[in-house]
């Protein structure tokens, strides 16, 4: 009986290096391809870098099944999902900074306008728009019967409106 002891804890130790061997196997074969899907990129969602990556990952909780996919996504795509479920504030948050920064370092203005002054005028006019459309406060309360709210409300959308025409007309002028 003692021998038997013996072989079966002999090849339940052999079986569990060769399983070991077998799985750390797996894992580096699944790893290489992860990293030749993705060339080696990181996930631009830890990355740390202002402006980048608009992902809403991070609000979904820890446990969904749906991180790996939405990470594979970064990787591969350079945005995930996640970006296209408010895509306006996706598009408006990569806007805003750079206009911003082009109103800041602006050296000339398009020729149809009169000064440099009404130029800068107008780029604020066009963040102001693209600001809106990033937050809540275009989407007011519809119902509300207050009218100094729909007042409000109002010119929020004529400064959305304005704005964003603007940003069409002088969308091919954008640059220094």
């Amino acid at each position: 009986m003692l021998n038997l002891d013996k072989l079966e804890n002999k090849l339940s130790a052999a079986l569990r290096k060769e399983t070991k061997k077998t799985l750390n196997e797996f894992i580096k074969t699944q790893r290489a391809k992860e990293k030749k899907a993705t060339k080696g990129k990181p996930d631009i969602l830890y990355l740390d870098i202002p402006n980048v990556c608009f992902s809403l990952a991070e609000h979904i909780p820890d446990e969904d099944k749906r991180h790996n996919h939405l990470s594979q996504q970064r990787k591969t795509n350079g945005f995930d999902d996640t970006e296209l479920w408010n895509l306006h504030s996706t598009i408006a948050g990569f806007i805003i900074p750079r206009l911003k920064r082009f109103a800041e370092t602006t050296h000339g203005y398009p020729t149809f306008y009169q000064s440099m002054k009404m130029w800068e005028k107008d780029l604020n006019k066009m963040v102001r728009a693209f600001e809106l459309a990033a937050g809540d406060e275009m989407f007011g309360k519809w119902d509300s019967p207050d009218t100094k709210e729909k007042k409000e409300e109002n010119k929020r959308w004529k400064e959305y409106e304005e704005g964003m025409k603007l940003f069409q007309e002088n969308f091919l002028s954008l640059w220094n």
